[in-house]
């Protein structure tokens, strides 16, 4: 069942000065029609879980402030079958005079809610807030980590069909965002819609099954959430696998093609902490000479400034690998990636044996991967980019 339908939905606005005393004195000219947004249709069944991608000033916030009546559009037609909950900016429909326990049933009664719907979900709301202690101050003195907090809590736990979430969730800290995050997938398995606007394509990939992009105010991609993310990210096969070849040395009989990242199970190419992650490597024989021979490969990580991090070589698993055609096609599979957020550079080799003096192929520094958010250890905690660079598996236990 269609819960939304955007029919060629525009919106324009005016720039420039308005007509008055400095039009008339100094002579401006009227004011320039610019579109917000135009010609955007989609629709959304229930239960859906849309992302709505695009870079800043592309229309994602006007398009949600339309779906939830904030603002009218220009042209085109919107038609919302149930109730919306929305929480695009901080602080949205809180009176900062009032506590916060008078802003829960404000702001539930603005989403349309009655007083008996909302006494219902009180407790859950102020639990999920982990407000408890402020619930009786004023809003005004709220940071706006704790407003975010506030108005997260009302807008998920209120009974809407439709759930909008803006970009407000960066102001959270990082294990409120985990919450959040876990808040909404229960929320679309219990078939209801959500509409997720967000920087972060971790979150996208995690939460979404479907994505659009908008660009300058018009819709130019709606589809599967991994192909959504891969285009906003501008990823294509050939910027994944092309190499830097300036740094390339050795004796050159064979020579690595390509490099391709990827997580297992999908073709996202990036990593993810905790994730089980792969790495493709094609290499090529440049002359015939080299047939039959066997060789070690290996990988070294470095961080964003340089610094070796670890490095997987086929020499640790007493590994050699022989070029029978004209080509390889190599994979290493990391189980429970251990790295941090963050981006990596990669410098590949090719030798015949430990140490040897003139190495196959030396390309040093030749890709990057990114390596994105992920919940390393299984707490629903997500580990993000900071000081640590290698999670470990351990375990803590009382002995005494």
């Amino acid at each position: 069942m269609k819960v939304l339908e955007v029919n060629n939905i525009g919106k324009s606005y005016k720039l420039g000065y308005n007509k008055g005393l400095v039009q008339t004195l100094f002579g401006r000219k009227s004011r320039d029609q610019f579109w917000a947004l135009k010609d955007v249709s989609f629709s959304l069944n229930q239960g859906e879980v849309l992302g709505i991608l695009g870079r800043n000033g592309a229309g994602k916030s006007t398009l949600l402030k339309i779906i939830s009546k904030i603002t009218k559009q220009t042209e085109g037609t919107i038609k919302i079958k149930g109730r919306t909950a929305s929480l695009l900016e901080v602080g949205t429909g809180f009176n900062p005079e009032l506590s916060g326990r008078d802003n829960i049933f404000l702001n539930g009664t603005i989403l349309g809610m009655t007083r008996r719907e909302i006494v219902s979900h009180f407790d859950e709301i102020v639990e999920f807030s982990g407000l408890q202690k402020f619930l009786d101050t004023p809003v005004k003195r709220y940071s706006s980590g704790m407003r975010v907090r506030l108005g997260f809590a009302v807008a998920a736990h209120l009974q809407t069909e439709i759930l909008i979430v803006d970009e407000v969730l960066a102001v959270g800290d990082f294990e409120f965002q985990a919450r959040c995050l876990n808040k909404m997938d229960e929320v679309s398995n219990q078939g209801r819609t959500i509409i997720f606007v967000s920087h972060h394509t971790e979150s996208m990939l995690r939460l979404c099954s479907r994505g659009i992009i908008l660009s300058s105010g018009k819709l130019v991609f709606d589809g599967k959430i991994e192909q959504a993310v891969s285009n906003y990210l501008g990823i294509d096969s050939d910027s994944i696998t092309s190499l830097n070849l300036s740094n390339r040395s050795g004796s050159g009989e064979i020579q690595f093609k390509s490099i391709f990242f990827s997580i297992v199970n999908s073709n996202n190419p990036y990593w993810k902490t905790g994730a089980d992650c792969l790495v493709r490597v094609n290499i090529e024989s440049v002359n015939n000479s080299d047939r039959g021979k066997e060789y070690y490969v290996s990988l070294v990580i470095k961080d964003s400034l340089g610094k070796r991090i670890c490095s997987l070589s086929s020499v640790f698993l007493n590994k050699k690998f022989k070029v029978s055609e004209n080509s390889i096609v190599l994979e290493w599979e990391v189980n429970k990636l251990g790295l941090s957020a963050g981006k990596y550079i990669i410098s590949a080799f090719i030798f015949e044996k430990p140490g040897a003096q003139l190495p196959i192929d030396v390309l040093e520094d030749c890709c990057a991967v990114d390596v994105y958010e992920g919940d390393y250890y299984g707490s629903n905690i997500v580990q993000s980019k900071g000081t640590d660079v290698l999670y470990l598996p351990f375990d803590i236990r009382q002995i005494q």
